[in-house]
């Protein structure tokens, strides 16, 4: 019998224990999601046209809901077609333009725009902590003006005489056996070092004279690397030539984009050539007489376009 009340200690703590609230339920995520990087940065200049958008989102998305929130604009405000990607568990979204972006024609910047709407959220439906949004402008092109260097553009000729220092240059054959070949040098070291590509590279030379019968020779441009003048250069190996032919009178143009491209992307600190031409062996000096740096006006130029920030 002692044992008895123990045990209806016992009943009526369980029957008490049966009658406590239950707990809680457990609420799950309520924390709203919020991106955490994005390139191109706001304001970013100089993208590249097939530079993607990537999102970075502080946990795992709803891919579904994110990408219905999300738009590129066009500079005019068009919404832009994409493709999209996702990486890192769902945590990155890489946002892919179906057509390369535009770059400017002139030296004003083209802005695209993009956004995501607050929509976007969590496997959770905690929506995006607060909406985003960004600007980044494309390459714009810019133009460059460069002139020849003095110390490095002139004639050399064949008997190994270098004249670096007149204002004009004689390229042609001097007699029976001899001949004057021109040099003119162009530093790139005023182009953007961000430079993406070269668009146009024209080069404009000037024809002060002629002598005897120019049109009896044949005439080429080498693309060389020389340094400085000497008379070693006379017969240096070139990388490539073309032919040309020299304007009678006035300036003349001709196009190397793809010479000034090579130079550009070996890190070259010039864009260097020599003209020279055959000898018809009639004893008679021919060829044309060229301006140098040294001239006082219609000096050598290398106009040059590029897409750069």
């Amino acid at each position: 019998m002692e044992h008895k009340p123990l045990l209806f200690i016992a009943l009526l703590l369980l029957a008490l224990a049966g009658c406590q609230p239950a707990a809680p339920p457990d609420p799950g995520d309520t924390t709203a999601p919020s991106v955490t990087a994005a390139t191109p940065a706001d304001g970013a200049v100089g993208v590249s046209k097939n530079d993607a958008v990537v999102l970075t989102f502080s946990e795992p998305m709803d891919t579904a809901a994110t990408e219905a929130a999300f738009e590129l604009l066009a500079p005019d405000g068009t919404p832009l077609p994409v493709s999209f990607s996702w990486e890192d568990e769902d945590r990155r979204l890489v946002v892919t333009p179906a057509a390369p972006l535009v770059y400017s024609t002139n030296a004003s910047y083209l802005t695209y725009h993009y956004r995501l709407a607050a929509t976007a959220k969590d496997p959770a439906g905690n929506p995006l902590a607060a909406a985003f949004a960004a600007g980044f402008s494309t390459m714009r092109l810019l133009g460059f003006q460069i002139e020849s260097e003095p110390d490095r553009d002139g004639a050399v000729t064949s008997d190994g005489v270098v004249d670096a220092a007149s204002a004009s240059a004689f390229l042609g054959d001097t007699d029976a056996t001899n001949a004057s070949r021109v040099f003119f040098s162009f530093p790139l070291d005023g182009l953007p070092a961000e430079t993406e590509s070269i668009v146009k590279a024209e080069l404009t030379l000037h024809t002060q004279s002629t002598t005897g019968n120019p049109g009896d020779l044949h005439y080429r441009m080498d693309h060389l690397a020389y340094g400085e003048l000497d008379a070693g250069d006379y017969a240096a190996a070139e990388s490539e030539n073309q032919p040309i032919s020299p304007s009678l009178t006035g300036s003349w143009k001709s196009a190397w984009r793809s010479w000034v491209t090579d130079d550009w992307s070996a890190g070259r600190a010039r864009f260097q050539i020599r003209l020279r031409s055959d000898n018809n062996s009639d004893g008679i000096s021919d060829g044309y007489t060229l301006n140098t740096a040294e001239a006082a006006e219609y000096e050598p130029l290398l106009q040059v376009s590029v897409y750069a920030p």
